[in-house]
């Protein structure tokens, strides 16, 4: 071996030693920034923005801080607050948190602005009251603290699962062998790291489990108007963002299919997480849970039904999708309204045989 390469290759491999657990801790951060910042549309640490309201000071796809409540301490004029979208769940697309900043306080809450809008916030929705912040953003010296670029990671991730899972495989196999010792000064060995393979393959599966999952989750919100005789609906009664179903008589019922196609090489376990409607709202869900195998279809059929009160109902459906290796429908059971922990668990479970595997190969080899 040439002594300039040997040398050259002495510098470098603490390096890519410092890179590679660098490159894991990262994705171990990514996956729970994805998870607080997306899941059940409820912030915890991280946030990811998009849309141009607050620009130049956030630009779209920028990974942000947030220090939640109750640590967040008292909400003044000028903080810059994240805060529930009242929106969520009834225009698809819309995003389930806002970060505007406080333009006033009023008795009746908080009055919200984008500082690259023209307008305030209050002309659209009430003021923002103490329950429906998340928390405020982290900033230092008047400067938001981000990581750019995160959030259209995020995005493209979201919209191209198979494209991420690849990233994130490449990335994941590309630091397997970054991991070497020099056993003898005539001649380099390369030496893989069990445990770096165990580490390396485990992030990469809950990774891509996590991602996966919050790119197929979907909610849907369907609106229908019940009568006891026929009438005709004016005046944009029924004109709400969501699948209008129009109008059903009384004990008749209207239905419409959701379609659930499983695009991944592995199960996929559908489970109809949470249900929120009007309290005199009539209606059937089928099936609430199912697997999913490669390729295959569900048929989502959600059927409202005419009875009870006179007038428009509002129901939003919300289905959790979880790649998984295993049948997880008894556990499924018990944790049925705790989506991320049985996400978390079922990642886990996935990952046990590989890290199996691996552990098993290397007691059968006294180095590699």
């Amino acid at each position: 071996m040439n002594p300039a390469v040997d040398l050259a290759w002495e510098y470098a491999k603490p390096v890519l030693r410092l890179l590679f657990k660098l490159s894991l801790v990262f994705l171990l951060i990514f996956s729970v920034a994805v998870i607080s910042a997306n899941l059940d549309g409820r912030p915890l640490f991280v946030a990811f923005t998009s849309g141009y309201s607050m620009y130049p000071y956030l630009k779209p796809g920028e990974l942000v801080f947030i220090v939640p409540e109750p640590f967040a301490g008292k909400v003044t004029p000028g903080n810059i607050i994240v805060f529930h979208d009242p929106d969520y769940g009834k225009i698809p697309g819309y995003p389930p948190y806002i970060i505007h900043q406080v333009v006033n306080s009023t008795s009746k809450g908080f009055i919200t602005r984008g500082i690259n809008d023209d307008y305030v916030d209050q002309i659209y929705m009430p003021p923002v009251n103490s329950s429906e912040i998340y928390g405020k953003l982290l900033v230092l010296n008047g400067n938001p603290v981000i990581v750019p670029g995160i959030g259209s990671i995020v995005y493209f991730l979201e919209n191209n699962s198979l494209e991420g899972v690849i990233i994130l495989t490449l990335i994941g196999i590309s630091f397997l062998v970054l991991d070497t010792s020099t056993k003898s000064r005539q001649r380099r060995q390369l030496r893989i790291s069990t445990r770096g393979i165990m580490l390396g393959i485990g992030v990469v599966i809950i990774s891509f489990t996590i991602i996966a999952s919050l790119a197929m989750s979907f909610s849907a919100t369907f609106s229908y108007f019940t009568s006891n005789t026929p009438v005709e609906i004016g005046g944009g009664a029924l004109n709400t963002p969501s699948i209008d179903l129009g109008v059903i008589m009384h004990s008749h019922s209207s239905s419409y299919v959701v379609n659930v196609t499983n695009r991944l090489l592995i199960p996929e376990y559908v489970e109809v997480s949470s249900v929120r409607g009007s309290s005199s709202a009539y209606y059937n869900i089928t099936p609430t849970n199912t697997i999913l195998m490669p390729s295959q279809t569900l048929h989502l059929k959600f059927t409202a039904i005419g009875n009870g009160s006179q007038g428009l109902k509002l129901v939003v459906v919300k289905a959790f999708v979880i790649p998984t290796l295993f049948p997880i429908t008894p556990l499924a059971q018990g944790l049925k309204y705790y989506p991320l922990e049985l996400l978390l668990i079922s990642s886990i479970i996935s990952t046990l045989p590989f890290i199996m595997f691996i552990y098993i190969v290397r007691l059968k080899s006294d180095d590699w």
